[in-house]
């Protein structure tokens, strides 16, 4: 895997030509993170699909420049566990989340309150963004604040993450859809239970 030198700046600066809304638009930035995060403003603004953009960022540089990049392997997983580290399921989740559910309608604030008071108590709840990728866990962060428009429940300073179904809690406790998960799995208490 193809990784950008972190001292090398490209060619014009830190930019990329995004073409998701179908006309080429250059956004620039100070930094590889810093166009990752421009770019992810632009799409959410313009309704685009959100994507990975420090991931786009990265693949678009090393094919365009090859030189400016190292070859590195992805980091281990603990052998047997199968699973990814829980800032990138956070991640996944909640790219998947905006991109197919978004346009559902919220639940009324005492309905998020009850969720999240189930959320905030259970042990399932856990901290996802102590490490990670930083443009991944802002993304996240900029993405939930833009679907809850401002909303917040009285347990927000403590809501997570899943670790069963790896859903952005503060988010999701407003969801009225979400992404589908097996009932089989989730504790006796979760809200999200048939």
């Amino acid at each position: 895997m193809l990784i950008p030198k972190t001292s090398v700046i490209p060619p014009g600066g830190f930019h990329f030509i995004d073409t998701s809304s179908g006309v080429p638009v250059r956004i620039e930035g100070d930094s590889a993170d810093d166009v990752a995060n421009k770019l992810l403003l632009f799409r959410t603004r313009n309704g685009l699909p959100p994507g990975n953009p420090l991931e786009e960022y990265r693949k678009w540089l090393c094919e365009s420049w090859p030189h400016f990049c190292i070859d590195s392997s992805p980091p281990a997983v603990p052998s047997g566990s199968g699973v990814a580290h829980i800032s990138s399921r956070v991640a996944t989740w909640m790219a998947d989340f905006i991109r197919n559910y978004r346009g559902s309608d919220l639940v009324l604030q005492s309905e998020a309150d009850r969720r999240a008071g189930i959320c905030a108590e259970c042990p399932r709840n856990v901290l996802y963004n102590a490490t990670g990728c930083g443009s991944c866990l802002e993304s996240i962060s900029r993405l939930s604040f833009i679907y809850r428009a401002s909303r917040v429940t009285k347990y927000d300073d403590h809501l997570r993450a899943c670790m069963t179904t790896a859903q952005h809690n503060g988010s999701a406790v407003w969801a009225s859809k979400l992404p589908p998960a097996d009932p089989s799995t989730l504790p006796s208490h979760c809200w999200r239970r048939p």
